[in-house]
């Protein structure tokens, strides 16, 4: 297959079949959360208990005037160490009018690398594996993404698979063009996610560089007063107020009296 598949459950995690059958063929999970029930705490208890361990991403329904609650909900399945990762971020799609845009901004807001798709930009295979072919002949573009959904999905796969070979046999150059330009794209998406990793350490370190500096700075001027000063004789010291006295900057009772203002205006 040359597009990004992804399985979607609707039913949240209880589909045990079809999702390994996804999984044995490299397609990442798609998990289906709104804003009714617990939804997001059941899925929380299955994605980080041992059952988990697998490569998803989730799909969001409108949930009306809650949203921002809900957005803060699916954080810590967004840092879950599987969480599929797509060519922009990790992958959330969003269906509904209204939710993408709020999704983009608090996503961005809290720093996480999520790329917000819509779900009418998505492409659902409804009359099966023969509809892929004529995709990928007729009119094949490598940004598209499906969605696989419903009873009966393994053999859905199974057939895609077929598909797929056919078209290595039927269709050499296109195949060949089109694996090498998808693993082109994820190779490009990976070093976008280690250059913007490298750009936030460098960013940490001139921070750190700088906070290090003005440490220096402050040890400067400490030795400088402790070589410069501190090692002066007592009586020098207080030659020194004395003279302050004579010119007027200090009061000469502040010299034995120290409850009287040092300095004067």
């Amino acid at each position: 297959m040359f597009n990004r598949f992804y399985y979607l459950q609707e039913d949240g995690c209880g589909d045990e079949t079809g999702r390994q059958a996804a999984l044995q063929a490299n397609m990442p999970i798609m998990h289906l959360v709104d804003g009714r029930g617990d939804s997001v705490d059941r899925l929380l208890l299955h994605q980080y208990g041992a059952e988990g361990n697998y490569p998803f991403c989730l799909a969001l329904r409108d949930h009306g005037d809650d949203r921002v609650e809900r957005l803060q909900e699916l954080v810590l399945l967004l840092v879950h160490p599987f969480y599929e990762w797509g060519e922009g971020g990790k992958p959330l799609f969003v269906f509904g009018a209204g939710c993408r845009g709020q999704a983009e901004e608090y996503f961005a807001g809290q720093r996480l690398e999520v790329e917000v798709l819509s779900g009418e930009t998505v492409r659902l295979l409804e009359a099966g594996a023969g509809e892929y072919y004529r995709y990928c002949v007729n009119e094949y573009s490598p940004g598209d993404v499906f969605l696989l959904r419903g009873a009966g999905v393994e053999k859905v796969i199974r057939d895609l698979q077929a598909v797929t070979e056919d078209l290595r046999l039927e269709h050499p150059v296109f195949s060949r063009l089109a694996a090498e330009n998808a693993d082109i794209r994820k190779r490009l998406a990976r070093m976008d996610r280690d250059n913007g990793r490298l750009v936030q350490e460098n960013s940490i370190l001139r921070e750190l560089a700088e906070l290090s500096s003005k440490h220096d700075e402050v040890d400067y001027i400490l030795r400088f007063y402790k070589n410069e000063y501190e090692i002066l004789p007592l009586w020098y010291k207080r030659f020194g107020h004395i003279i302050k006295v004579l010119q007027g900057k200090r009061s000469f009772r502040s010299l034995y009296d120290k409850k009287v203002k040092k300095y004067k205006d």
